[in-house]
């Protein structure tokens, strides 16, 4: 996929949820999705060993920072 058929899609989502949120809220949640959906694509190849460092811990909601930080994003 090309950088303009990237933001072209964007677009597309754009318009979609336009009629569920005012054209102001509009950028606060497409920015989000997208920063997650990437982080989805460049961890994808990870998921296993990330997944693994997860169950690792007692209380998953106290994961601390550093397995976060010590994810490369290639």
């Amino acid at each position: 996929m090309t950088e303009q058929e990237l933001a072209g899609m964007i677009w597309n989502i754009k318009e979609i949820i336009r009629g569920v949120y005012d054209d102001t809220e509009v950028e606060n949640v497409i920015l989000p999705f997208t920063l997650l959906r990437r982080l989805d694509c460049v961890l994808q190849d990870r998921y296993e060993e990330l997944y693994e460092q997860y169950r690792a811990f007692p209380d998953p909601d106290s994961i601390p920072v550093s397995i976060v930080t010590t994810c490369s994003f290639k």
